[in-house]
């Protein structure tokens, strides 16, 4: 099926339904894939540099280097008088 006929196809899917639970998982879906390829496409325009510090930090918190939000927010406090 071409581009054209899946687009076609799946407007009469949706403009003949009545069905707003399998609308609403069809809305769903289809947002979701439309996100997540816009956060991944985000992520590979980063700078080198800028993508290697966020794997760090994900290792770090993998080893169990982190600390809770709220320690974060202690630290913070502290450090700029708040």
């Amino acid at each position: 099926m071409s581009t054209a006929e899946l687009k076609y196809s799946l407007h009469n899917i949706i403009d003949t339904s009545e069905d707003k639970s399998m609308l609403s998982k069809a809305y769903a879906l289809l947002s979701s894939l439309t996100t997540k390829n816009k956060r991944i496409d985000d992520y590979n325009s980063l700078p080198l540099k800028l993508k290697e510090a966020i794997e760090e930090g994900i290792i770090q918190l993998d080893n169990g280097e982190g600390i809770s939000y709220e320690a974060f927010r202690e630290k913070v406090k502290k450090q700029y008088n708040l």
